[in-house]
């Protein structure tokens, strides 16, 4: 736990092996660990508090390339499907081998990126790769969505030169991602019907974002 002096020593050390190709890790508010291993098709939950070398207190099998990881203000889980590409929600209680209760298919976009706001919306960034270059999309998803169909709310198509967006953060006035096609950092108003804002120069190849308190 911080402050973290001199050598820290880890608290928690899952049994070796445990893990092949993690892709995201999510702290719950109440300090549950979600972890997204990509190669074996799994998400786990470590329940709080976590120390030692804990088995999974939750497992989700059966998804084919579990990437993002993100939580709505309810406790739903969503987790993006890189292979299959979808996105899945869990509702709560959440048991091991438990069904999602809400799939958004959007073939053939690759879910790269997931973020909640605090109504529950859920923003979603895809690629898709097309003749020379990969083609990326923002998609909004409404809190409470009951089917696919209604899920895919605003669907705002980028810059030609978009390369597979692998991060989304919030700003004050709307929400971020990268081009990395471009070398250039983007931002669109929360409602996805604008860009505003870009950043152009000074960037090479971005790949990841986060925005202080």
């Amino acid at each position: 736990m911080p402050p973290y002096t001199g050598a820290p020593v880890a608290t928690f050390n899952p049994t070796s092996g445990a893990f092949s190709i993690l892709r995201a890790l999510l702290v719950a508010p109440n300090g549950d660990l979600w972890v997204s291993d990509d190669y074996n098709s799994f998400v786990w939950k470590y329940a709080a508090p976590i120390s030692g070398s804990p088995s999974p207190a939750v497992t989700l099998s059966g998804i084919g390339s579990p990437d993002e990881l993100a939580l709505d203000p309810s406790g739903d889980l969503f987790v993006s499907d890189g292979q299959s590409y979808q996105l899945d929600e869990y509702a709560p209680p959440i048991s091991t081998g438990a069904s999602h209760s809400l799939q958004v298919n959007n073939s053939p976009n690759v879910p790269s990126a997931l973020i909640t706001d605090a109504s529950g919306n859920q923003y979603v960034s895809t690629w898709a790769a097309q003749g020379c270059f990969c083609s990326s999309r923002m998609y909004f998803v409404a809190a409470g969505a009951t089917s696919a169909s209604a899920s895919i709310a605003i669907d705002v198509a980028d810059t030609n030169t978009s390369s597979v967006p692998r991060s989304l953060a919030f700003g004050t006035n709307g929400i971020y991602t990268f081009d990395l096609g471009g070398n250039s950092v983007l931002e669109f108003n929360l409602g996805l019907t604008a860009k505003i804002n870009p950043i152009t120069t000074g960037i090479k190849q971005p790949y990841a974002l986060a925005i202080e308190p």
